[in-house]
């Protein structure tokens, strides 16, 4: 049966790239106040300033979310090697108060984040929980999951590939 647990605030979909920054927190703080302590509040809060990623991590926190939801900045793709990802992500979740959920997206960031990046971010950064694996690449996604020995929380973020997904051992979806 399928159960709704929890609800994404600003993910990659909607305009939060275009709010001000006034406006995500008026939007973190609404949801936050209507849905936080029914289902699980998972705030993105990922963009292309570092400063502002921290402070919506902290803001998100004393709102009341559960999570965050961090995605790579977008449109660097020739400089986000994978030591750069790496640093980008063990930096931010390490000042991050809440849990870290990696959001993988190439086609709105413009990089991918390698499944050997994964899996050493996963294995050595204590606050990366879970991954939302939207590259589109199954392939990818098995060998994330081989390489964990299926340990890692991985949802879905493509509707049309949760039952494969779900056949490597993911944990579910985090749905457009």
């Amino acid at each position: 049966s399928s159960k709704l647990e929890g609800i994404v605030v600003m993910g990659s979909n909607g305009e939060f790239v275009s709010l001000r920054e006034s406006e995500k927190e008026e939007l973190i703080r609404h949801c936050c106040k209507r849905i936080a302590g029914k289902k699980r509040v998972v705030v993105g809060t990922g963009s292309n300033c570092f400063d502002e990623t921290l402070h919506l991590c902290n803001f998100s926190k004393e709102c009341g979310a559960d999570a965050v939801l961090l995605v790579t900045p977008f449109y660097y793709k020739g400089s986000m090697k994978d030591d750069v990802l790496e640093e980008y992500f063990t930096t931010v979740a390490d000042r991050s108060p809440l849990p870290v959920i990696l959001y993988n997206i190439q086609g709105r960031t413009g990089v991918n984040i390698a499944p050997e990046t994964i899996v050493y971010l996963f294995n050595n950064v204590e606050n990366i929980v879970a991954v939302k694996e939207a590259s589109g690449n199954i392939s990818q996604v098995a060998k994330i999951m081989q390489l964990t020995d299926g340990k890692i929380d991985l949802y879905s973020g493509n509707d049309d590939q949760v039952v494969p997904i779900l056949s490597l051992g993911g944990s579910g979806v985090i749905s457009v």
